[in-house]
Formats: C-alpha cells, structure tokens, sequence
C-alpha cells in the first residue's frame, strides 16, 4: 500500500484517539487497507487523493472514519455499495467484492460501515466495533 500512497502522491492525515479495540488485527488491517486502497484508486482525476483516517471511542463503540477527496458516489448508487460484485467506476481495475467483504467481516463480529457520499466531491466510509468481544457467529448487520 505504501507504494500506491507514494505512487499517487497521496496525503494521508490520521487523528486516532486511544481506543479499546477488540477486534482481530488481521480483519482490521484488511478493512482499513481495502478502505485506504478505493479511496486512492477512485481519487479524482483533478485533485491529488487527500485520505483522512479518524477514530474514536464512544461509550459503547469505537468509530473509524475514512475520507476522501476522489469522485464519489451518486446518492443513487449508494444502497447497493456493499452488494457483491457491485462496481460503479468501470475505468478502475477491480472486482467489486472489497466492500462486500468489510461489510461481512464486520457483521460477524457485532459491527457495521456506513457510507455519506457526494459525487464529485469524495467519500465517507465509517466504520462502527463495538466495545466488548462479539462471537464470531453473530451475523448481526446494521
């Protein structure tokens, strides 16, 4: 991902509060990464990608934001985002199962992704864990 950042010239600011996250790395790394990773590829053609990375922690949940500067997406559009093989920028290389897959690995632990976009003016991807350990079997998606 590094080189993708560099490649792009892209600005990462992150502001991460302390947070209790329990949470598998693994899946966290891969969600983070997979969110990072649209947000450069689907940058605007005419602006260098600006990816804002904040988290938090509530009373009850930790809540990790990405944002963006790219091209967004159509109000439309945006119900179906995490639907399996869903693409809406054709001029991308991808399969169209990343955020289908955030979507399940969050889900199956207790947790669930929100998007706010405007087309052409970026993305929002927030991301809710919650506070305590969930079973893995809980297949509870918000």
């Amino acid at each position: 991902m590094q080189v993708l950042i560099r490649e792009n010239n892209a600005q990462i600011n992150v502001n991460i509060a302390e947070c209790d996250v329990y949470y598998k790395r693994i899946h966290l790394h891969s969600i983070l990464q997979n969110l990072i990773t649209n947000a450069i590829k689907y940058r605007h053609p005419n602006r260098l990608p600006i990816i804002s990375i904040d988290a938090e922690q509530t009373h009850n949940e930790i809540k990790i934001s990405v944002a963006d500067n790219g091209l967004g997406i159509p109000k439309g559009k945006q119900k179906g985002l995490f639907s399996k093989y869903m693409r809406f920028h054709e001029h991308v290389e991808g399969t169209g199962v990343g955020l289908y897959l955030v979507q399940q690995l969050l889900g199956s632990h207790g947790g669930f992704i929100t998007v706010e976009s405007e087309e052409g003016e970026g993305a929002t991807f927030t991301v809710f864990l919650p506070l305590k350990e969930v079973p893995a079997n809980n297949n509870n998606n918000h």
